[in-house]
């Protein structure tokens, strides 16, 4: 027999009465308008949000740190010999790799700068903390995975995962100051670490110390999610399925080190847009939930919705 079933053809013969149409359709109109006056303070909020990475490039060129916008760089011809590969710990022979070490001398930044050029290893270090094993921990830990930091802006959104047992090996972060990945750099998950919460994660992130008597975290962090950094830390990557970046090509990464009062002018100054971009965010998300309810009322509304 089969299963009975309505051809779309035998819509054209469902009759609607006059009333009943005009009902729908002034419901129609009336969420429409609505949404329409929504959508337009959505249109008002994003044009407020500006991406992280562009405004650390307009407040490092804005203190000399750098002195002209970031560009990819799409081709590139060079020569190498023997002598260069052999003066890293590491005999690649990777084009991009060369032409990191080879052609811009390690540099983060091209072009000129009004401060001294110093390698991250003098700024910062690798800290060595406990690493926990599968199973049973001795205490509760926060648990921050990958997933729990948003990509290219620096940012926790999840520190909710209160755990006392763990799957896999994990890093306590311990009095850390700084935390970045070495596995896919170039998707910017580099944060700051809050000890007071004991905070564990995966063995991809490597919790560092720095010399706070050169530079502040903070300034570290926003070098590390400059458009530089997650473009040129792809030319130092290795491995085809799960591409990561050595602590020792990291640490080896010259950049310009400008004293801490400015240090601190241009961490004010991205902390700002930030703030900016933040509150434009959440009412963004206030506006499309208003969306969503307001088509959610007017659908579960039996004295808004038209009669069958």
């Amino acid at each position: 027999m089969g299963y009975p079933t309505l051809n779309k053809k035998d819509f054209r013969y469902i009759l609607i009465e006059r009333d009943l149409l005009e009902k729908i359709l002034k419901f129609q109109n009336r969420i429409i308008k609505e949404i329409e006056k929504i959508e337009e303070k959505i249109k008002i909020e994003k044009q407020k949000i500006i991406h992280l990475q562009d405004v650390i490039d307009d407040v490092l060129i804005k203190y000399g740190v750098k002195d002209k916008k970031f560009k990819k760089e799409e081709f590139e011809v060079f020569t190498t010999d023997a002598l260069n590969i052999g003066k890293q710990k590491f005999l690649r022979c990777g084009a991009q790799y060369r032409a990191f070490w080879d052609v811009h001398g390690g540099l983060l930044f091209n072009g000129k700068t009004k401060y001294p050029i110093v390698k991250l290893n003098s700024l910062m270090r690798l800290h060595k903390t406990k690493t926990l094993k599968k199973g049973i921990l001795d205490r509760e830990y926060i648990l921050i995975e990958l997933e729990d930091i948003e990509q290219r802006t620096g940012k926790i959104l999840n520190m909710d995962k209160v755990i006392s047992e763990i799957g896999s090996d994990k890093t306590y972060f311990g009095d850390a100051d700084l935390i970045t990945t070495k596995l896919r750099p170039y998707l910017g998950y580099t944060i700051l670490n809050i000890p007071e919460l004991e905070l564990i994660g995966t063995t991809e992130l490597l919790p560092s110390k720095v010399n706070k008597d050169k530079a502040y975290p903070e300034y570290l962090k926003y070098i590390l999610l400059s458009h530089e950094y997650l473009e040129k830390s792809q030319f130092l990557m290795y491995g085809k399925e799960h591409p990561r970046i050595h602590s020792l090509d990291l640490l080896n990464i010259m950049i310009p080190l400008p004293p801490k009062d400015v240090q601190e002018k241009i961490i004010s100054e991205i902390q700002k847009h930030e703030k900016i971009n933040d509150e434009a965010k959440q009412k963004l998300n206030n506006y499309r939930k208003q969306i969503n309810d307001l088509i959610l009322e007017y659908l579960t509304n039996k004295e808004e919705t038209p009669d069958e």
